[in-house]
């Protein structure tokens, strides 16, 4: 069907058709079907394909008895649909089901479509849509297992399930515009991680909740010029959002400005401090690390400069990330110079250790389970575990990222980093054994990232332990019993030790005896050879011609061997 590749939608037909009546058979079988196609002319004819295939019935010997649309009762209202399809591949016949969001059966049946080909590389014609059902809210918990989500250049939120590698789109694609739509950046709204907050290029506030799928619009921000480059939700329900021309501002849930603040032009980062509620950090290019009090609305600490380089030239002020270590004041920054650098805010204002990693600006960053570790990524596709420990150092390296690195983030209980870059792929590493556990293919530029403390994968592994553990405990006790009510088995069994340890000492006597015994034949017999030897030798040494002037006795003593002068 190539009309999906234009961009059109699918529309859904009910054909009915039957094999023509003949001599033999008056009255045929009738069949229905659901057909979806771009019109009547490509439903018939899907229908005499399936029909053909399935019950060996042709064209030109059956007839269409009905052929007609069906619409779609409530199509200004999104629903969830679960799919049953069978489709062929080169190897064999496939099963499969899956779940859709959107107005329409249509529309949904499209998605699957494009999905298949995408993702399979299945053609139209191979894939046979069986059944197409509406799927109740509380039946439909796709999101709510997802355990990472991303944010597209093309405006497109994806939620991602490392148990089945696959993604699934929560919004609809084809209403989007990407100068508009784009995220740009994302944050958790609640603690317990089932809400989700995003902002567009278009200065957008989006809410997505995780339980009940429903993804609704906030406000729109009117002040200042750029992107959203900061956003957070505080626990009074208020949104602390950060512009790129540096507008930093406390909205209310209406969208009201309740106050706000200039954090300086060309923001690129603002992160929240999750253990001092109200404090915020700020930076970007020539725009250097700034904490701020939201409530008093005023600046903590102004960070400075580092000195100039050897040459006494000025190092440029390029911040990327920030992050505030957890059970201390200290804050970390990477920088578009590939720079790491530790601030204590404490004791100075220029930081306290750095780091130069490899020649690559440094784009994101996130903190991870282990204590005053980070895990950074620079435009290259290298992804490094860095210990701020003493001196700055890196523990190890993480392969197979093609392209920069644009969102990283670290669980923080669990051995994982999720990350996205240029490649439209996010990828899954074990955190110490640098393997790679997962990699999905997104189909899409991805800029922001998100992964959830509840792990789906992690679950199953947990439930398994659990169940070896009892498997295990089952035949510990009922040997316990045993041995409590059977004290003269035990007895026996040790008669029965003594017994065979008595035997093993006589078999290895046996064989000392044996070897004893070969020993002694050995050393006879290499006597016998010595004796016969030198007995050749001596024969060979005293038929040896005398020379002139050489006595009996010289002759004795150059014998080399003492053995043939003692025989002598």
């Amino acid at each position: 069907m190539p009309t999906k590749a234009k961009g059109e939608t699918l529309r859904e037909f009910v054909v009915v058709g039957r094999k023509l009546p003949s001599a033999k058979e008056h009255n045929p079988p009738i069949y229905k079907m659901q057909i979806f196609a771009t019109n009547h002319v490509i439903a018939k004819s899907r229908f005499w394909y399936f029909t053909s295939m399935l019950r060996r019935v042709k064209k030109a010997n059956g007839e269409i008895l009905e052929c007609k649309e069906v619409f779609e009762k409530r199509p200004g209202h999104i629903k969830n649909y679960g799919i049953w399809l069978r489709y062929d591949s080169r190897t064999n016949h496939h099963n499969m089901y899956r779940e859709y969001r959107d107005n329409t059966v249509a529309g949904a049946v499209t998605q699957c479509y494009r999905d298949m080909g995408a993702r399979h590389r299945a053609q139209a014609d191979r894939i046979q849509i069986i059944k197409v059902q509406v799927i109740k809210a509380s039946d439909f918990l796709v999101f709510g297992r997802m355990d990472c989500f991303v944010g597209a250049s093309t405006g497109a939120l994806k939620g991602i399930s490392f148990k089945d590698s696959a993604f699934s789109n929560i919004n609809q694609i084809a209403s989007l515009k990407p100068k508009q739509d784009e995220i740009t950046c994302m944050s958790w709204a609640s603690e317990d991680q089932t809400e989700l907050l995003t902002a567009q290029m278009d200065k957008q506030l989006r809410l997505f909740d995780t339980t009940s799928n429903a993804y609704t619009t906030l406000f729109t921000l009117g002040n200042g010029t750029g992107a959203i480059k900061g956003i957070s939700r505080t626990a009074v329900g208020t949104y602390i959002s950060a512009i790129e021309s540096g507008e930093l501002s406390v909205s209310s849930p209406s969208g009201e400005v309740i106050k706000e603040l200039n954090a300086g032009n060309n923001l690129i980062v603002m992160v929240p401090n999750c253990e001092q509620e109200g404090h915020y950090a700020t930076g970007g290019k020539e725009n250097p690390l700034k904490i701020w009090d939201i409530e008093k609305g005023e600046k903590i600490f102004i960070a400075k400069n580092v000195r100039p380089d050897e040459l006494q030239l000025r190092v440029p002020i390029w911040i990327n990330d920030i992050r505030f270590i957890p059970k201390s004041q200290n804050i970390v920054t990477v920088t578009g110079k590939h720079q790491i650098r530790l601030y204590d805010p404490r004791t100075q204002r220029r930081p306290v250790k750095e780091m130069e990693w490899a020649e690559d600006p440094l784009t994101a960053m996130s903190l991870c389970r282990n204590e005053m570790q980070i895990v950074a990524g620079n435009t290259r596709g290298d992804i490094g575990l860095f210990d701020l420990r003493n001196k700055i150092h890196m523990v190890c390296k993480y392969k197979g990222c093609a392209g920069s690195i644009s969102g990283i983030d670290a669980h923080q209980s669990a051995e994982y980093i999720a990350s996205c870059s240029l490649d439209r792929f996010v990828r899954l590493h074990e955190l110490n054994s640098k393997k790679l556990v997962r990699k999905i293919y997104c189909k899409a530029r991805l800029n922001r990232i998100l992964l959830r403390d509840r792990l789906s994968f992690l679950n199953n592994e947990d439930e398994n332990k659990k169940k070896m553990e009892n498997h295990d405990d089952k035949p510990k006790v009922e040997e316990s019993d045993n041995n409590e009510s059977s004290e003269d088995e035990t007895l026996w069994n040790d008669m029965k030790q003594t017994k065979e340890r008595e035997l093993k000492r006589k078999s290895r006597e046996d064989d000392l005896e044996k070897v004893i015994k070969k020993s002694k034949s050995s050393r006879i017999k290499r006597k016998s050879d010595v004796t016969k030897s030198d007995t050749s030798k001596r024969k060979k040494l005293i038929t040896r011609p005398k020379r002139k002037n050489e006595s009996a006795d010289e002759t004795a003593i150059s014998l080399p061997s003492k053995k043939l002068f003692r025989i002598i």
